[in-house]
């Protein structure tokens, strides 16, 4: 027997409950959210019921009528599609300098636009001085240099003064066969790379002085001691660039002090995980730190100096590994995106849970905190405000996705949007 999941908005309920009866008495399965026998239950998880029927079905039928349309044009404003970016997409990211969005791929691994109008966004270029897909974008505090990695083993610097004309300055060996993870200092000084590949369990975080990215140099490579040599997936950069993150396959998360970057210094090991740590994240003072794994839970640590960070909570919600995390501008609430399709708002300072919402691999907190964009598994983004975080409230669907989503952001303005797949 054949599944069929029914898609509906609101004002097409009617209608809907009709095209129900009909399939049903059809001989197929069919999965509605309305109906009294086999629909949604008060009380329970609707994330999850959804993602799950989803992924159950054999075919997927949308009904839209007339009013349903009106409701969705009349309360969602698409602000433009990049048309040329026709393939899977792995990063992206937007200048701090101005209106220009990088994405990073595959087939087609960088395309800049200038996202000025919105409405009519135009690409500027298709740099094809690197090969292979890019993971990992990050740009300069000033918008003028741009990093980017993946599956070469090589991380380019670009200057992005003119980005019609993006300019190669150099290009970094040193890295295994793929990079996950970039962060750069706010000073711009020093960059730091997370790497590994299936050859080896060597333990891949390296410190580079890109003062002058003309010139880069490498200063050291992180190595965790003995019995630390998972590979390195994820990292993040606090206090000014001074205090480092790593998180790694061998379960563990390390905390370094940088201000040296010759001359690192392992100040802990994290060890509050059972399963490889796939996500590492700072709040804006530096303060706090999140990490999150393959265990399906998120630590919470308090930073202060070099003193041993002090373990806060545990935060248990994801049924699922965890792959991002992120603080919002105000470091009070941290976002979690788990491999069970779900974006978990938790209250740092309570060490609850605020809120659960369908969306995971990509999500971004807007400059003011107020707006959160979520990307899910089936490839819906959707906008949420989050001024009140226990109760979050969707502000529109942008439907022009069609697959996995798995990267997201906000332009600095927080006015436009792109998720990607």
């Amino acid at each position: 027997m054949e599944r069929i999941f029914l898609s509906h908005a609101g004002p097409d309920s009617a209608i809907s409950e009709v095209v129900y009866d009909r399939l049903s008495a059809a001989g197929y399965e069919v999965f509605f959210d309305r109906s009294p026998d086999h629909g949604m239950v008060f009380g329970e998880d609707w994330e999850q019921r959804i993602y799950r029927e989803m992924h159950r079905a054999d075919a997927m039928l949308c009904v839209v009528t007339r009013a349903g349309l009106m409701t969705t044009l009349l309360g969602n404003h698409y602000a433009g599609t990049l048309e040329g970016q026709r393939i899977p997409v792995s990063a992206i990211a937007f200048s701090p300098s101005g209106p220009i969005a990088v994405i990073g791929g595959g087939e087609a691994p960088l395309v800049i636009w200038d996202v000025a109008d919105p409405a009519d966004p135009k690409r500027l270029a298709m740099p094809s001085e690197i090969d292979g897909e890019v993971w990992a974008i990050v740009f300069s505090s000033d918008g003028r240099m741009m990093a980017t990695a993946g599956t070469t083993g090589l991380v380019t610097l670009w200057d992005m003064t003119t980005p019609a004309r993006p300019q190669v300055l150099a290009t970094m060996a040193g890295a295994l066969n793929w990079t996950a993870s970039l962060a750069l200092s706010p000073d711009n000084r020093t960059l730091l790379v997370a790497s590994w590949d299936n050859s080896s369990d060597r333990n891949k975080a390296t410190v580079w002085d890109v003062t002058d990215p003309a010139r880069p140099k490498l200063r050291s490579t992180l190595v965790g001691g003995p019995g630390r040599t998972g590979p390195v997936r994820a990292v993040a950069l606090a206090n000014g660039g001074r205090t480092a993150i790593t998180g790694s396959e061998d379960h563990t998360a390390i905390l370094w002090r940088v201000t040296d970057p010759q001359r690192p210094a392992l100040l802990k090991t994290l060890g509050g995980h059972t399963e490889p740590v796939f996500s590492v994240a700072f709040d804006r003072e530096g303060r706090r730190s999140a990490t999150g794994g393959a265990d399906h839970s998120s630590v919470l640590w308090n930073v202060v100096g070099d003193a041993a960070p002090i373990r806060s909570a545990d935060l248990a919600g994801h049924s699922k590994s965890i792959f991002g995390s992120a603080f919002d501008p105000t470091g009070q609430i941290l976002a979690t995106g788990g491999d069970d399709n779900t974006t978990i708002l938790w209250d740092v300072a309570g060490r609850r849970r605020l809120a659960t919402l369908t969306g995971m691999f990509a999500y971004a907190f807007a400059p003011t905190g107020r707006t959160l964009l979520t990307g899910s598994l089936d490839g819906i983004a959707a906008l949420w405000d989050v001024t009140d975080p226990t109760r979050p409230t969707r502000l529109a669907v942008l439907p022009e996705h069609r697959g996995t989503i798995t990267a997201a952001a906000l332009d600095p303005t927080g006015r436009l949007v792109s998720a990607v797949k």
